[in-house]
């Protein structure tokens, strides 16, 4: 497991890049914020699946569910994003440390996820970047 996720990058030199940009910068840096997209690439999402309509999405939205679930001490890093494999639904966990990130932070970014997601779905430019064409 440790291999995997040191895998795309030294971890040794992370650290001493982070260490001098923050020397450099006068200030402190951590970079322990993660995504992790834990459903099957490779799935066909077409496959045995019907896409929902747009009106069909919007009103499923006030359905949408957010519990909080603490898991006591554990070591964390400041932000973990995991998207799970779920049937039906979109399923983001996240776990964080909240000395570094508030409670209600972290249910903002798990809302702007939702947000961001639904608009894209419908309005195929609301997710290009500045100044790329859609087409690109």
């Amino acid at each position: 497991m440790a291999a995997y996720k040191h895998a795309y990058y030294d971890p040794e030199q992370m650290e001493e890049l982070v260490e001098r940009v923050g020397r450099e910068r006068g200030e402190e840096l951590d970079l322990g914020c993660f995504y992790s997209d834990r459903r099957l690439l490779d799935r066909d999402p077409s496959v045995g699946v019907r896409v929902p309509v747009e009106r069909e999405v919007l009103a499923a939205l006030p359905q949408t569910t957010f519990r909080w679930e603490s898991k006591g001490d554990e070591p964390s890093e400041r932000l973990f994003v995991f998207i799970n494999p779920a049937d039906g639904v979109v399923d983001i966990s996240v776990f964080g440390d909240t000395e570094y990130v508030s409670p209600a932070r972290m249910e903002a970014c798990v809302r702007g996820m939702e947000a961001v997601a639904v608009a894209a779905a419908f309005e195929p430019t609301a997710a290009a970047l500045p100044g790329v064409s859609a087409e690109a």
